[in-house]
């Protein structure tokens, strides 16, 4: 086991901070450096190369000597450089994770060598999806991210093969990124006694047969995940949330996928995005999209306004169509106001305070000053004001209570000088409210009497 700070200072003047995570094929760290009182963060990945000691000694069995075991793992270690160098031509790509730099450091008096890979610090879509669940615009938004790193791919004649939430990273911003290309791969044809089943899970048939394959593997195990996260964090064939999850009900759901049965329907979302998604998913590969640009321009010709984000929107961005739409039963389904009223744990606050809430924006009327220094009261709405708030991190919350009030009685805003929700609207409320208040006890004295 390899222990990075030994290599301290990395590339001269990066530190190790923090272990992110640990896969079957390496580590990852969260790294910094400070220059001119500024802090730099990153993450390195460290691979050894052999993984472990186990696959020495199976090549070794296999008849290789010291120098000729020394050279057959350094293949490997060549062809990794190679997808790192790939990997490197893709930087600065926003939908490609963005590798900064690499070193190679070869292991004293044995056989191995450790590879140092610095990158952009991201979040794991693994590790995103168990703080919040995806709703249907996320799910929309990465189809339409990772469409564009493959249509890249396919500029440098590259099939990815190996499309899965790990290898899925989301930015600060919100923007989500393709990783690993094939580094994966190289080092798992090092190892001895590999097991392939995270992989397995979103394979494409002809990648898992062992078939010719061209790049619509790549857009069925897109399709793969994207089924996983509309579905109720369930792959096709599984278990309906929230039924518990066997080996055996992965196992059956990979030989279903294998065998060509067709994939059920994903309930409870968009008819044209599920249309989308089983057409990825196809078993037949030449009813699948042809490549990613044409899965890209299926996915942006949907609708959004028909596209799920949050069951609360924001009152400026509610269209007619919104407002006026109705459930099975006749009833609105949007129904009820936030007042912005909200008691948290305060565990659950500081988790999801590490959470980039989305902007809205509501059009205003801004005072501005024209170009004679004199200031200018617009009649109509120029500006458009930016905020986030509270309610979009509902959805990360493990447990919520709604408690409905009548608003005459709990709500009385201020929030403009003049008119409604100003000061005056908000006294008349007060006054109402505490009328009726005393009502109210007039009513109980009298019956007491009675």
């Amino acid at each position: 086991m390899t222990d990075i700070k030994k290599y301290e200072p990395l590339w001269g003047s990066w530190y190790v901070d923090d272990k992110l995570g640990e896969g079957s094929f390496g580590k990852v760290y969260k790294v910094h450096k400070e220059e001119f009182g500024k802090i730099y963060e990153a993450a390195v990945k460290i691979i050894s190369i052999p993984q472990s000691e186990a696959d020495i000694i199976q090549a070794k069995s296999e008849g290789l000597n010291d120098e000729s075991a020394r050279s057959y793992f350094q293949a490997f270690v060549t062809d990794i450089i190679q997808e790192i160098d790939l990997m490197s031509a893709f930087r600065g790509n926003t939908n490609i994770v963005s590798l900064e730099d690499h070193k190679v450091i070869e292991k004293s008096g044995e056989i191995g060598w450790d590879i140092l890979i610095r990158m952009e610090l991201l979040n794991t879509l693994s590790s995103y999806v168990t703080q919040k669940p995806m709703t249907e615009a996320e799910v929309l938004k990465l189809g339409i991210n990772i469409c564009q790193a493959l249509e890249l791919c396919a500029k440098h004649n590259t099939i990815h093969r190996d499309i899965k939430p790990d290898n899925i990273f989301i930015s600060q911003y919100g923007d989500y990124k393709l990783g690993d290309f094939g580094i994966a791969r190289q080092i798992e044809r090092t190892m001895s006694g590999l097991s392939k089943k995270g992989t397995y899970q979103y394979m494409a048939p002809e990648v898992f047969k062992g078939e010719e394959y061209g790049a619509s593997v790549d857009t069925y195990s897109l399709g793969i995940v994207m089924y996983r996260f509309l579905n109720k964090n369930r792959g096709p064939f599984m278990p309906e949330f929230p039924n518990p999850i066997t080996p055996n009900d992965r196992e059956n759901s990979l030989r279903m996928r294998m065998s060509g049965e067709i994939l059920p329907s994903i309930k409870n979302i968009n008819p044209e995005l599920n249309n989308i998604v089983l057409k990825a998913c196809a078993y037949d590969r030449n009813k699948r999209f042809k490549d990613a640009s044409e899965m890209k321009k299926a996915l942006e010709s949907l609708d959004v306004k028909n596209i799920s984000s949050s069951p609360i929107i924001e009152y400026s961005e509610i269209t007619d169509e919104m407002a006026s739409k109705v459930d099975k039963d006749g009833n609105l389904e949007y129904s009820e106001s936030h007042i912005l009223c909200n008691m948290f744990n305060i565990k659950r606050l500081e988790k999801i305070s590490n959470n980039k809430l989305p902007y809205h924006f509501a059009k205003k009327a801004a005072k501005y000053m024209n170009e004679k220094g004199e200031v200018v009261v617009p009649e109509k709405p120029n500006a458009i004001k930016f905020e986030s708030f509270i309610f979009d991190a509902f959805m990360s919350m493990d447990s919520m209570v709604i408690m409905r009030v009548k608003r005459e009685d709990e709500f009385a805003p201020v929030k403009n000088k003049e008119g409604e929700d100003s000061p005056y609207t908000a006294r008349a409320l007060y006054r109402s409210f505490y009328r009726r208040q005393n009502n109210k006890e007039d009513d109980k004295e009298e019956e007491l009497e009675r």
